[in-house]
């Protein structure tokens, strides 16, 4: 149906029926264009953006705590921070998750996600970056006023950079590769091969990472290591962090850095983060530090002695705890989803006269009283889910009903459709099994909206990796029998990770296991000559890249020795994909979602508990997810992998499910991918069992849509929910 059709009231029904605007109830994306009351938390938020206001007068440093229970809005508020942030323009916010790095290496893994977001990872695409931006607003604010009538040239920005830089950066530490970034940009922007090259070397540098001596010398920057130039420690890890803060500054726009899900940690990197904010608070300006976490482990933290005192007293200055809402507010979440449900039908008159009779129709009042009669306090994520049940109710007697008779009932005055009878739940291994499927998916989709979100990292892919086979020793389906860093000076110079197997023959076989995601010819072939000179070697010997973003790059000398090793019959080279590091990433999240109670499931009809991080784990042995994985495979199992790649989409296809996306979405607002596939094959008449891979399809076009700015795009279980861009913007 094109945009200007009339609708009817028969296309209401049938959106009623193929749409739950309540089937999502939490954010994974912060900038989602989502459903939300403002009223809602309004306390807290305006605390919040005070305390940014503040740091905006004073040019300080100041940390905030966002606690409350999971599922009580945390991450709604900072959805609508940033939102609020994008909007205003009065402020610049970061929201990063899963910060999952060494201990020791934490705060260069966290600027590494920081300048990526900020930056991107295309170098064609870094003149349209929040950094290119960032640094505009800041020489515009230098500009005199008489000549800001006309853009300034590139000559003209430099100079007046290079005179912030002066004030900001004295020692020129790093200000002098901000500048390199911003001449370079302009002609990576015309695709300029050689501007690319200096552009993306500068955002890597500024990321922690190591370059190539050559390029570090086209850029200016003295070669201070074997293999190239890097930042040379966490002083300088610190400034690069605060040259942002203080750009920032000369916009009049704090930087805001949200960290959620902080508590999913292991206590060794809850220590090691804290304390790195604490200095960046300590020895920064115009920084707003935001962590958000589980109230009741957050508060174990702190008890414990996890979070040091010094780093509690800066990263904990302000307190903002986020409470159970009241039936209230509760009622407007519910109405504000119906609202903007029914907002494309606003005009027909059968569902303006349903309305009128009844505020929460599709839904009924009746079933909100009975719903809410007996709360006098509820989290968000309960009230979405009760509403979702009744919408399903509904939609099942729209079906028994069929349309006509369904719309008759409507404007009249009803009890609450009563449901079928509930079938037996399925037993509780299989609920727990499927919902933690669901969220690894969800977390998944989540990492490929915003892949910008988890950079191409040798360090945080060794912790991932660790931290997953640790949970995997010695259970008996494995053949791993112990893993952990190398510590040892001799094999810590050749290897991330050590771990041992057990053979077929029940002997032991030693794994050495090297991560490397530089883009940089000369480290790699540093790297392989150590794994090549290592007497005597591990059984085998693991080089892991990410081959998607960053393949390894070999020079002549390189490649000798990589062929020489791949003849010696241990080595092996693991090609990861982006989907493979997001795999990693998602197994870690949720099995940090279970230990502090933010991952539940059904016990009975509408009655949910938390899955204790045990039981998560066990499902993943239990279903075997970890041996999906094509490195956790190598380490688990002597089985030959089984996984089969994604079916492609063609270029005809995607052109047709984009034209159908955007064509529903311009009547019904929002919609799942799910739904949106349904439409597809009824209005195409195609029979029910193409429906999977019409989902499917529509999920891919709808990622590139979102990349594309035309979607917003949310995920949630193994399904995304869209929204057109130019959707109102609701916080």
């Amino acid at each position: 149906m094109s945009e200007v059709e009339a609708v009817t009231a028969e296309d209401f029904a049938r959106h009623v029926q193929r749409t739950n605007p309540f089937t999502q109830d939490r954010v994974t994306q912060v900038q989602i264009n989502q459903a939300d009351v403002g009223s809602i938390h309004e306390k807290a938020f305006k605390k919040l953006v005070k305390r940014i206001d503040e740091v905006r007068s004073s040019n300080n440093a100041t940390g905030i705590f966002l606690t409350g229970a999971a599922g009580v809005g945390k991450s709604h508020v900072l959805a609508r921070l940033f939102r609020w942030a994008r909007e205003e323009g009065k402020a610049t916010v970061v929201y990063l998750h899963n910060i999952l790095a060494s201990p020791e290496r934490t705060g260069r893994y966290l600027l590494h996600a920081t300048v990526s977001e900020l930056a991107g990872y295309r170098p064609a695409n870094f003149a349209q970056s929040e950094l290119y931006a960032l640094i505009n607003l800041a020489i515009g604010a230098r500009v005199e006023r008489k000549a800001k009538s006309m853009a300034p040239t590139l000559a003209v920005r430099k100079e007046i950079l290079e005179r912030i830089g002066h004030d900001i950066d004295p020692d020129q530490l790093v200000m002098p590769v901000f500048i390199t970034y911003l001449e370079q940009a302009v002609g990576a922007n015309l695709a300029e091969e050689a501007a690319e090259a200096r552009a993306l070397a500068a955002v890597q540098w500024l990321s922690g990472e190591t370059i190539d001596p050559e390029l570090a010398r086209g850029i200016g920057l003295r070669v201070n290591t074997e293999d190239g130039a890097c930042l040379p420690d966490d002083v300088a890890v610190q400034r690069t962090l605060d040259v942002i803060c203080r750009l920032c500054a000369c916009a009049s726009r704090p930087f805001v850095l949200c960290l959620d899900q902080v508590d999913n940690l292991s206590a060794e990197r809850v220590t090691a983060l804290t304390s790195f904010l604490q200095a960046a608070i300590d020895n920064g300006r115009n920084l707003v530090v935001v962590v958000s976490g589980v109230k009741d482990s957050m508060d174990r933290l702190q008890q414990n002695g996890i979070i040091p005192d010094a780093a509690l007293d800066r990263v904990a200055q302000h307190r903002i705890n986020l409470e159970s809402i009241s039936p209230k507010d509760a009622r407007a979440i519910v109405l504000e989803r119906i609202e903007k449900f029914c907002a494309p039908f606003s005009k027909v008159k059968r569902v303006i006269a349903a309305r009128e009779a009844d505020p929460f129709a599709p839904l009924s009042e009746q079933w909100w009283d009975k719903y809410s009669s007996k709360k006098i306090e509820a989290r968000p994520r309960d009230v979405v889910r009760a509403a979702r049940d009744a919408w399903e109710v509904e939609q099942d007697r729209l079906a028994d009903l069929g349309v006509e008779a369904w719309l008759k009932a409507l404007a009249k005055t009803r009890a609450a459709s009563e449901p079928a009878p509930a079938k037996p739940l399925p037993p509780l291994e299989a609920r727990i099994d499927q919902v933690v499927k669901l969220k690894i998916t969800e977390a998944m989709n989540a990492r490929r909206l915003n892949p910008t979100r988890l950079p191409p990292d040798a360090d945080n892919l060794a912790s991932l990796t660790l931290t997953l086979l640790q949970t995997c020793v010695g259970v008996p389906s494995y053949t791993l029998r112990a893993v952990g860093a190398a510590t040892s000076k001799e094999k810590s110079a050749c290897y991330d990770l050590l771990a041992t197997e057990e053979a077929p023959n029940g002997g032991l076989v030693s794994d050495g296991l090297t991560f490397f995601t530089a883009d940089n010819a000369l480290s790699a072939t540093y790297a392989l000559k150590r794994l090549a000179a290592d007497k005597p070697p591990p059984t085998h010997q693991l080089l892991v890249t990410d081959d998607e973003r960053r393949p390894l790059r070999l020079g002549a000398k390189g490649l000798e020795v990589y062929e020489s090793l791949s003849e010696s019959g241990r080595f092996q080279h693991v090609r990861l994909r982006f989907d493979d590091h997001a795999l990693l990433d998602a197994f870690a999240s949720v099995l940090g979602a279970a230990r502090v109670g933010d991952l539940e499931v059904e016990v009975e009809r509408g009655s949910y508990r938390p899955i204790t991080e045990d039981e998560c784990r066990a499902s993943l042995h239990r279903t075997r997810a970890f041996l999906e994985h094509p490195l956790l495979r190598e380490l688990l199992t002597e089985e030959p992998p089984t996984s089969i790649g994604a079916h492609p989409v063609g270029v005809g296809q995607a052109a047709v499910v984009r034209m159908q996306i955007k064509g529903e979405l311009a009547l019904n607002l929002s919609m799942t991918a799910r739904e949106m596939a349904t439409i597809i094959v009824d209005r195409t008449s195609q029979p029910p069992e193409v429906l999977p891979r019409i989902w499917e399809m529509v999920k891919t076009v709808a990622k590139q849509m979102h990349q594309e700015k035309l979607l917003f795009v949310d995920a949630q279980d193994d399904d995304l929910f869209l929204q057109l861009a130019s959707t109102e913007s609701a916080p």
